[in-house]
């Protein structure tokens, strides 16, 4: 008998309508206007964690549908003037207030789960690194979607309107944007409202790199922020008196109020490094990071020609390691005398060819840049140029992305026949004094590898 009511009201609901369509928005949103499938290195579909996050990305467009599909289907009894013949019969109301919740808060649910599985089974086709660390993530992005299902049929039971739908879909919509953006200057500057306030959305900014994951404090703050406001949504689809439905608002502000203090003050701090991700894998003096661990038979060679070039400079560097310090966690690359790092998740470490890398990894004689410190990218980079083609022994730019900057190139052309004019103990020198600069990120790098190139 159950199941058969079950089909009747699936029947009789917008639910897998309402599924449907969030499906439709969502591929949409992914691979028509491709944004979240081209922001490497944490694209959707890229790694597990910036998987589940891009999901919660686009909450902010999916949101808003639930919530409006949750108003109109509150107002059903309403509409259909069934009420107070409903409120006749022996059954709890809370019966099929559940059923009602859990055909559309599931159904709603099941469409964000598939969105992230599509994400996830092309991890999965790639052999990307596997851990747990999606999970939080994932699962509060869910929640969120049950507890706005659940408000927006309190909702529409509350305030059977016509206009009561829109009217959600689109106050949800704005507030969600206005957070986000919030949040979104916040990571540049100032945001217009406190971190803490932003959290309250489940929308995080896009997902910079794959050595993150979201911080336990927001975790939880999250989960009883989102569990409160599904208990208001129940309760409002339950109560019948007005004085009762202005009570049933407490679990609202009781889990705003408990979430609010646990959020961090600085986005800065909602997403942690993730140790494990980051953990190193070597092959001799290679090492990469566990989540890169697919790449390291292709690094080897390249790293061993490296450390090879680089043997000609006295205290030569003896190990090729791959950075796990993203821009949301450091000025600049590290800086250790005896380690090449690479940084996998550039623009060049996800680009350059592995014939090319030793070219580019022994440009600033084996020291990573200082773009992020000196903003003098034409000059710099012309000094890694030089710098590579002193050990390969020929001038040849490469390619490194907005860095390869076609300034750089009359400035590297005069430097390269500069530094050859001196003998050879000088050029060995001058590019030990280049290394040394770029070491400490102090001064002008071309100005210690040849002194008077004109800027």
């Amino acid at each position: 008998m159950n199941a058969r009511i079950l089909r009747i009201e699936l029947r009789r609901t917008i639910a897998p309508w309402t599924a449907l369509l969030l499906l439709a928005v969502a591929i949409f949103t992914v691979y028509a206007i491709r944004g979240p499938i081209l922001r490497l290195p944490a694209a959707f579909g890229q790694e597990w964690v910036s998987s589940a996050l891009w999901t919660r990305m686009l909450l902010m467009y999916l949101l808003p549908i639930v919530i409006g599909a949750g108003a109109l289907q509150g107002m059903r009894d309403s509409r259909s003037g069934t009420v107070e013949l409903l409120g006749t019969t022996p059954r709890p109301a809370w019966h099929r207030a559940a059923k009602l919740a859990g055909l559309l808060a599931g159904l709603s649910f099941l469409a964000y789960a598939v969105i992230f599985g599509i994400g996830a089974a092309q991890v999965v086709a790639r052999g990307g690194y596997f851990s747990f660390a999606w999970l939080p993530a994932f699962l509060i992005g869910g929640l969120a979607v049950v507890a706005v299902a659940c408000i927006g049929l309190g909702a529409g039971r509350a305030l059977p309107s016509p206009i009561i739908a829109p009217v959600l879909a689109v106050v949800t919509f704005v507030v969600e944007a206005a957070l986000y953006l919030s949040f979104l200057n916040s990571t540049f500057g100032e945001g217009f409202l406190p971190n803490q306030v932003s959290l309250l959305a489940p929308a995080f900014a896009d997902p910079q790199t794959v050595f993150a994951t979201t911080a336990t404090s927001v975790d939880i703050g999250q989960t009883l922020w989102f569990l409160g406001l599904a208990v208001t949504g129940f309760l409002l689809l339950v109560v019948k008196s007005v004085r009762v439905k202005v009570f049933a608002l407490a679990p609202m502000a009781l889990g705003a109020l408990i979430a609010i203090p646990l959020f961090p003050a600085s986005p800065a701090d909602d997403l942690v490094f993730d140790r494990a991700a980051a953990e190193l894998v070597c092959d001799g003096p290679v090492c990469v990071t566990r989540v890169h661990e697919d790449r390291l038979a292709g690094l080897v060679g390249p790293g061993r020609e490296t450390l090879r070039l680089l043997a000609k400079l006295p205290g030569a560097p003896t190990r090729v390691v791959e950075s796990s310090a993203p821009a949301s966690f450091r000025d600049v690359m590290p800086r250790d005398p005896a380690t090449v790092f690479v940084d996998l998740q550039s623009y060049v470490g996800q680009h350059t060819a592995p014939a090319d890398l030793p070219r580019v990894l022994v440009g600033g004689a084996g020291v990573s840049s200082c773009f992020s410190v000196q903003r003098d990218e034409p000059r710099e980079f012309a000094a890694r140029v030089v710098a590579a083609a002193w050990f390969v022994g020929d001038l040849k730019p490469f390619h490194a992305g907005s860095y390869s900057d076609q300034r750089a190139a009359p400035i590297a052309e005069a430097a390269w026949h500069a530094l050859r004019a001196l003998p050879e103990p000088e050029q060995q020198t001058r590019i030990l004094a280049l290394r040394q600069a770029l070491l400490t990120c102090h001064g002008d790098a071309l100005d210690a590898l040849v002194p008077g190139i004109a800027r």
